[in-house]
């Protein structure tokens, strides 16, 4: 082939390229379209995680405003903070040269004073300030606003005595589960009692009246044969001959029946079970009342260090304002 016809054919295939091209850049302007007007149909109304094409304008964003300054009307950039901080400066300016010749501003300023008379910034009426302020003296502690009602409260010694209540409470449910311990391990303290020792009534020769009211038990220990009591089940015939005064009382032999019918029973191991609960409880309520003992006294504590720095803060503001 000749070069006039290989430039022919390059020719042509550039023009093809450039088809191509052209082609490609229509279809890809085309899907960008379509994709941007999507996402602007389904655009969501949150902005969590997303950001909008749109954004809310701020409080503090300027607008246009018009002013005539000399004869000549101005644009200028303006928002409602400028517009207040003007007017407070026009009225300081006016009250410091004593301008009394003009009619006092012109409309806008009034109802712009007129709304800072009305309303009153909430954070001069907190007293911020004066609440987060340090104290430089101790006598401050008595004058400070927000310090001197920490020393003055009384919380410390009221959850002082809501635990002397939780302890007493805590401690007598101690007390039962150790006398519930001592009747499974067979310390039974009602065998103890003086209606229910079981002494034989002996006549100490100390009283009259006594002597009468033993001399009618025996007799109506003799006449009643049918009736038994249920101490005179334990006793023997040694224990009725020998002295009141050296004779055993009959709670022991009432207690060890007791116990041999207690023994009996106890087949399946609950009892034996129920001790080993009772011990791991009243040590679980041992430390629980040392905890709350502990609690208390440094409750106790910081409220006496408390009620200290505030007696020495007010000597010390007595002192400086005498």
């Amino acid at each position: 082939m000749d070069s006039k016809s290989l430039e022919i054919i390059s020719q042509f295939k550039d023009a093809l390229a450039s088809e191509s091209k052209l082609d490609s850049n229509v279809a890809s302007s085309s899907s960008t379209k379509t994709t941007t007007s999507e996402a602007n149909d389904t655009l969501p109304t949150y902005n969590r995680g997303l950001k909008l094409h749109f954004q809310h304008p701020s409080l503090d964003s300027l607008n246009t405003k018009s002013v005539e300054y000399n004869g000549d009307q101005y644009t200028v950039l303006t928002n409602h903070s400028i517009e207040r901080g003007n007017v407070r400066n026009k009225r300081k300016w006016s009250q410091f040269y004593n301008d009394h010749n003009g009619n006092g501003g012109d409309e806008d300023d009034a109802e712009w004073s007129d709304e800072d008379e009305d309303e009153v910034h909430p954070l001069k009426q907190s007293r911020i300030i004066e609440l987060l302020s340090p104290i430089n003296h101790p006598s401050e502690l008595v004058t400070h606003p927000a310090i001197s009602k920490t020393y003055q409260s009384q919380t410390l010694n009221k959850l002082a005595m809501e635990l002397i209540e939780l302890i007493e409470f805590e401690q007598n449910n101690l007390n039962w589960l150790n006398k519930l311990l001592q009747v499974l391990n067979g310390e039974d303290w009602f065998y103890l009692l003086e209606e229910n020792i079981g002494l034989r009534d002996y006549d100490h020769g100390l009283d009259e009246d006594k002597k009468k009211s033993i001399a009618k038990k025996k007799e109506q220990l003799v006449t009643t044969d049918n009736v038994l009591d249920t101490s005179d089940r334990f006793k023997s015939e040694e224990e009725e001959q020998a002295d009141p005064f050296f004779a055993l009382p009959t709670a022991v032999k009432r207690f060890e029946a007791f116990q041999e019918q207690l023994d009996a029973k106890d087949e399946t191991g609950v009892k034996e079970e129920l001790i080993n609960y009772l011990q791991v409880s009243i040590q679980r309520q041992h430390e629980y009342i040392e905890n709350l003992t502990q609690l208390r006294n440094g409750l106790v504590r910081a409220d006496r260090l408390k009620n200290d720095l505030y007696k020495w803060g007010q000597e010390m503001h007595d002192k400086k304002s005498s």
